[in-house]
């Protein structure tokens, strides 16, 4: 006999379901009644398979698992995966571990009301529910009624547990949690996230690639091999060639070359490869600087720390003699060194 398909494990499991209300009739999961694409599993989730899956054991302790149709949930509004992490491609291995031994770390959705097209968002585990498609299995996930800045929380300490979320995915996370109000600001962010000022101003000078549209666009394509110090390269030649053609030429250049396996031999991944080649167009070369002014430190509605770069590449900084009262001072500092070695 075949594999049953999605409808007819749905149809086992509710019958499994059935059963299990005898001893639990209440039926509800999180507050949710089992339907056609929601059963809840007949027992508690014992506590080796948390620690073998590494399931986040603040989310899951002593509640009960779904298995969904992986076609009926959409990603959550602020989730942090892009579309290089979940082409079919990248997810084969995923989706063939987990049609060999199963799905062993459950993601977590929270339910949707009115959308006739899907039941749940996926807050985390959005790679393995569309392994799950592609598999042809049910997504297993924990239910959660959270709210976003909960749902945010959650998905941050898994993500960082994982560690293959790449620091300029996170940069527009971020970003996009302050500007939708999941957040007030930065320190309010920093602080419930747990994260120390001087990373998280790593981070968001990585999100300073969204500034040059063709450098970001090749970068999007290839999160994976994207760390801080390929991105800091990137920005240092991006800030000597600006956005004008000369940088779009080298763009298109290696995008031609990525193309022709001999063209590219020994240069690394694409990523470093443009790195490079951005790199070696800047050397010993008398590029103008595209002027620049970042404010690195500011408080009591003022700039206390902030550097000016013009065209020729020289540098002027500014520093308020009250900045080294301020508690972002040391962090500041290290941002602004961070600054004069590019």
């Amino acid at each position: 006999m075949g594999k049953p398909s999605l409808s007819e494990q749905l149809k086992q499991q509710l019958a499994a379901e059935k059963s299990a209300e005898a001893q639990d009739p209440s039926g509800l999961v999180d507050g949710t009644r089992s339907g056609s694409v929601e059963v809840k599993a007949s027992a508690r989730i014992p506590a080796v398979d948390i620690g073998s899956s590494k399931v986040n054991t603040a989310v899951v302790s002593n509640k009960k698992v779904l298995s969904i149709d992986p076609k009926r949930c959409r990603p959550w509004r602020l989730h942090n995966r892009r579309d290089s992490w979940l082409n079919d491609a990248s997810l084969q291995s995923l989706a063939d571990s987990i049609k060999a031994v199963s799905q062993r770390q459950y993601g977590l959705v929270r339910k949707l009301e009115g959308d006739p097209d899907f039941d749940y968002e996926v807050i985390y585990g959005l790679r393995r529910c569309s392994a799950c498609r592609l598999a042809g299995e049910l997504f297993k996930a924990e239910l959660t009624n959270a709210d976003d800045a909960e749902c945010y929380r959650l998905m941050h300490i898994e993500n960082e547990e994982s560690k293959d979320v790449s620091p300029l995915e996170k940069a527009l996370s971020y970003k996009r949690a302050i500007a939708e109000g999941v957040y007030v600001d930065e320190k309010q962010l920093m602080a419930t996230l747990g994260l120390r000022e001087r990373h998280y101003r790593k981070i968001r000078q990585v999100g300073e690639l969204e500034g040059y549209p063709r450098i970001f666009e090749f970068a999007m394509n290839y999160l994976p091999d994207l760390s801080f110090r390929v991105a800091e390269r990137l920005l240092s030649a991006a800030g000597k060639l600006g956005n004008g053609k000369a940088l779009a030429l080298i763009v298109d250049k290696v995008q031609s070359d990525l193309l022709d396996d001999s063209a590219i031999v020994g240069e690394g991944t694409a990523i470093e490869l443009l790195s490079a080649r951005l790199e070696k167009s800047t050397s010993g070369s008398k590029h103008s600087f595209v002027p620049v002014t970042k404010k690195l430190l500011e408080g009591n509605k003022r700039t206390l720390i902030a550097l000016q770069r013009n065209a020729k590449g020289q540098i002027t900084l500014k520093i308020d003699p009250l900045a080294k009262d301020s508690p972002g001072f040391d962090a500041a500092l290290e941002a602004l060194i961070d600054e004069l070695r590019k």
